[in-house]
């Protein structure tokens, strides 16, 4: 599900709504949303914070509201330059901007858990090149 044009490593950006925008503008470049569903990933966040754990954040839209804008499953990763504030307690350096059904969002939620819960699996993220990223990660 993981295409090498939808990962971005040492991404400048600064806040949560500026890596949502840039994300959400790569899923809807490449055919995966609807321009409506960014806003549907920015008022899920206002809503509710998508940290997970770990630096790792996973912004997608509010499921009952927005299933009609997602026209082809897909992620898109980026690994930020600097930490940023996610939310009130967490900074966050990973992020997974997921458009996806019901069904593989959960599939994709379980992978990231899986992922998130290993320190080891998060330091060799971050050091890891694009094709390296999709080699260990697109399947």
């Amino acid at each position: 599900m993981l295409k090498k044009e939808m990962i971005f490593l040492d991404l400048d950006l600064k806040s949560k709504e500026d890596v949502i925008q840039f994300l959400g503008n790569k899923l809807y470049e490449n055919g995966y949303i609807s321009k409506d569903y960014i806003n549907s990933m920015l008022k899920r966040e206002q809503e509710m914070s998508t940290y997970l754990k770990n630096g790792i954040a996973i912004p997608h839209g509010i499921i009952s509201e927005s299933i009609e804008g997602i026209k082809k499953n897909g992620i898109c990763i980026a690994i930020l330059k600097d930490d940023i504030e996610w939310d009130v307690e967490n900074k966050v350096k990973i992020v997974l901007a997921i458009a996806a059904d019901r069904f593989t969002h959960m599939e994709i939620l379980a992978k990231v858990a899986k992922i998130a819960s290993d320190n080891d699996k998060i330091k060799k993220l971050l050091e890891m090149s694009e094709e390296e990223i999709f080699a260990n990660y697109s399947n």
